[in-house]
This record gives structure tokens, C-alpha cells and sequence, in this order.
């Protein structure tokens, strides 16, 4: 009996011992896995690019991740517990976090999340997004939040710096005298006026939904660049130029520059009829000079005739008759014909006077010449000078 009773025990504690021993092999197994599964966790927290904090019910922080930790510098145990305002709260952002946090505990987060700014260990500030969602556990009790952070600082100085080259651009665009505008090349739609295109084309509204047909943008003209002039209103003269372009959205358009030629077309007018009336003068002058060449030329041999006849009526006796053949109505008494030889002597001839004496006496002389020259005395016949 008492063997029985010794049996039963020692079976009962080698049953025993297995069922601890299998019970311990499941909990080392399940503590094994365990292991792995929070190792997994932490590795996928840590290799995210984004910031992970998980925050408590009072607003303290229970855990960070390591790329929260690198993003403003602080160790996790400097972060792990603390409340607000937590060490990366700048001084004069208190208000604007604690708005914040108050959002996210009242659910009114927006739906693009809070634009914050923090501050690092070493001093310098950051900007960031953040997104929270609210931390639940597997029976429905909310332990707190969990929220995600990205640093969007240099994507907001590019923002910024595009920003600020798309205003400098618009000022220089709205502050040209020419009107540029971009129009779609299949619809006609304008995409794009500044204020000077619709002062000089006078559409009215520079965001009108489509463009007023101007001359020079025909669709049958097939070239890239094509230039004209066109006369738009009373006297004004415009030249529009366009060129295909790519428009910001891939499609083909139309960049069109519109410009007051005005001024200038007026300015070469002038010009020209400058230029024609500086055309005209000078041929005046040319003629003018011509002329008083050709009135010095003939001067020259007049004035030797002059002479010539001059000595010749001089040298003539004053009791001396013309032939018949050589009188002329207006010749001379031989008393008058010796007061006009003293009068022709007294007086220096000019070159008018020349002019005016020859014509009366050119034929007398020329016929005179020919009798009474006084290497010829005694004279020749009257039929000599017919």
C-alpha cells in the first residue's frame, strides 16, 4: 500500500515538473516573440523620416522616436516625462503650442494640420507640420495622442523664395509700357495679361475669361515668331508680336506683346519730311550755285565784248554815218554818239550795266568792227557789213 501511495506521488510530481517545464518553454517562446515584435516596432519608428511623439492625457510626452530626436537634438530621456511647456517650446511660441494642444484635445485640428515653430537644443528654430490622431487602446480607452512631425523648413524657404521671385516677376511684367498676355493656341482663352496689355488693346478687364481677336493672330499663320503693325484706335499705331510657347501646364499657347509705336512712327515722319525739305533746299542751292556760275561765265565774255565795242565807238570820227544795212531805229545823231562815248568813258561799267549798254550797241559795233577798224582806214563798202 505504501508503495502505491510513493508511486502515485512521484508520478504525480514528474507530471508536474513536465507541466512546468512546457509551461516555462511557451513562456520563453512568448517572451521571445515578444522581443521580436517590440524590436520590430522600434526599428519601424526609428527608420521613419518623420517624428513620433506619443503624448499622455495631461499633455506630458511618453515616447519619442529617433528621428524626433534628431530633428530638435534632445536625447530621449530629456524629452521622455516632460510636461508643458516642453524644452523645445520657443519663448515667444507658448501661446501659439498651447492653442495648439488645446485643438488637438477639443478634435478641432484642421485638415492640412498646425504649422508650428520649435526650437532646437542649440538655439536655432525650425518649422514644422504636425498631425495628431488620437491614441486608443484595444478595450476603447484613449491613453493620449500620437502625433507625426515634418520638417518643413527648407520646403518653406523655397516656397518663400518662389514667392518672392514670382512677386518680383509680376512687378516687373505689370510694370512694363508694352501689354504682354498668353492665349491658349486651340481655345482662345486668355491664360495670362498684365495691366499694360489691357490699357493698350482695351479689353476692359486683363482676367477676362477669353482674348479679343487682334490682327496678327490669325490661326492661319503657321510661323513661330510673326510681327505687325496695325493702326488700333483714332491715330494710334500698335505693333503686336507672338511666339508659340509651352505654358506651365504642357499645353501650347501663345505669348503676344503688344507695344506703342506711336511716337515713333510719328517721330520718323517728321524725320522724313525733314529729310525731303533738307532735299529740297539743297537742290535750290544747287541751282543757285549753278546758276551764279553760269552768270559769271557769261559775264566774262560780255564784258570783253563791252570793251571791245566801247574802244571801237571811241575810236570812231564822230562825222562818220552808218551804212543803211547798220542803222538801226535807235542809232545815234553823231552829236549824241560823242556825248554817250564821254558819258561810257566817265563811268565804270558793272556787270548789269554791261549787260544792258551791250545790247544796245552789239550791232553798230559788230558791224563797225568791220569797216572803221583803224588798221583798215580808209573803211570798206557798205556791202562788207550786209
Amino acid at each position: 500500500m505504501l508503495t502505491v501511495v510513493i508511486a502515485l506521488l512521484l508520478l504525480t510530481l514528474l507530471y508536474a515538473v513536465w507541466r512546468i517545464r512546457r509551461h516555462m518553454r511557451e513562456r520563453l517562446l512568448a517572451e521571445q516573440r515578444l522581443a521580436k515584435e517590440v524590436s520590430l516596432r522600434q526599428a519601424i519608428e526609428d527608420s521613419m523620416k518623420s517624428g513620433l511623439v506619443a503624448i499622455g492625457l495631461e499633455g506630458e510626452i511618453v515616447r519619442v522616436n529617433r528621428a524626433f530626436c534628431d530633428m530638435l537634438g534632445f536625447a530621449p530621456e530629456e524629452l521622455v516625462g516632460s510636461h508643458p511647456p516642453h524644452p523645445f517650446w520657443p519663448a515667444d511660441q507658448h501661446g501659439v503650442l498651447a492653442d495648439a494642444m488645446d485643438a488637438v484635445r477639443d478634435n478641432r485640428q484642421p485638415e492640412q494640420g498646425f504649422e508650428l515653430t520649435l526650437m532646437r537644443k542649440r538655439g536655432d528654430t525650425l518649422v514644422v507640420r504636425l498631425f495628431a490622431t488620437p491614441l486608443v487602446e484595444e478595450d476603447g480607452r484613449q491613453r493620449g495622442w500620437i502625433a507625426s512631425l515634418f520638417d518643413i523648413t527648407e520646403r518653406q524657404r523655397q516656397r518663400k523664395a518662389l514667392d518672392t521671385a514670382h512677386r518680383r516677376f509680376l512687378t516687373v511684367l505689370n510694370g512694363l509700357a508694352a501689354g504682354v498676355c498668353v492665349v491658349d493656341e486651340g481655345s482662345g482663352q486668355l491664360l495670362y495679361a498684365n495691366p499694360g496689355f489691357a490699357e493698350l488693346s482695351q479689353v476692359g478687364d486683363a482676367d477676362a475669361p477669353c482674348c479679343v481677336l487682334l490682327p496678327g493672330l490669325r490661326a492661319d499663320q503657321s510661323g513661330d515668331d510673326y510681327g505687325q503693325e496695325f493702326i488700333a484706335t483714332g491715330e494710334r499705331c500698335l505693333l503686336i508680336r507672338r511666339r508659340r510657347i509651352e505654358w506651365v501646364s504642357g499645353e501650347a499657347a501663345w505669348l503676344a506683346i503688344l507695344s506703342d509705336v506711336t511716337a515713333e512712327r510719328r517721330r520718323e515722319e517728321r524725320e522724313q519730311a525733314q529729310q525731303e525739305r533738307f532735299q529740297n533746299t539743297a537742290r535750290l542751292i544747287a541751282m543757285g550755285e549753278m546758276a551764279s556760275t553760269l552768270a559769271h561765265e557769261l559775264n566774262q565774255p560780255l564784258t570783253a565784248i563791252h570793251t571791245y565795242a566801247a574802244g571801237v565807238s571811241r575810236r570812231l570820227p564822230e562825222e562818220l554815218a552808218l551804212p543803211a544795212a547798220c542803222a538801226t531805229p535807235s542809232t545815234p545823231s553823231p552829236s549824241s554818239r560823242g556825248a554817250r562815248r564821254r558819258s561810257s568813258a566817265a563811268s565804270a561799267p558793272s556787270s548789269r550795266s554791261t549787260s544792258r549798254s551791250w545790247s544796245g550797241w552789239s550791232r553798230r559795233a559788230r558791224c563797225s568792227a568791220r569797216w572803221a577798224w583803224p588798221s583798215r582806214w580808209p573803211p570798206r563798202t557798205a556791202s562788207a557789213c550786209s
